[in-house]
Parts: C-alpha cells; structure tokens; sequence
C-alpha cells in the first residue's frame, strides 16, 4: 500500500493510500480510508480527509500542483475528480 507524506491538513506524518481509478471509487473508498491516490501518463491525483474532517484533492503534473480542491461534500469532490482525471491519461 503506497503512504502520503506531507499532506495539508493531516499532522500524521504519512497516510496509507488506497488506489482508485474511477471517480465513483473515491467517494465509496473514503468510507474506510483516509487517503487515495492516482496516477496516469500525464499526471497523479491524492484524494484524502484532514483533521478537519475536510476533503482534499490535488492534481499534480510534472512535479507541479494544477489544481487542488477543499470542502466537506463529497458530491463536489466528485464532480472535481471528473473534470481532473481525464486530464492524467492525455
């Protein structure tokens, strides 16, 4: 199971991450994980839940963060992941 290191919000030092490649997944895998990665050709996305109890996404490419996404619904996590997954496999 890969660990997240240094995530916003989390003072845990590392998290287990679970995989997942469908935006569905993520909602339904952060019921029993606090984190979750993936990745394609083009980019990697980390999906995990503070401290706070907020939702967190961050879409990286080439060593760099596009876009990172906060707030406690998971319906607009969702609707982020939709918009930013595809853009790891072009």
């Amino acid at each position: 199971m890969p660990q997240l290191v240094g995530l916003e919000g989390v003072r845990k030092k590392a998290l287990d991450a679970r995989f997942f490649n469908k935006p569905v997944q993520a909602s339904r895998f952060l019921r029993t994980h606090r984190a979750l990665t993936a990745a394609g050709d083009n980019g990697a996305i980390n999906v995990w839940i503070d401290d706070a109890g907020r939702y967190r996404a961050t879409f990286y490419r080439h060593y760099a963060t596009l876009s990172t996404w906060r707030g406690k619904q998971k319906t607009r996590l969702t609707e982020w992941l939709k918009a930013w997954m595809p853009k790891m496999e072009r």
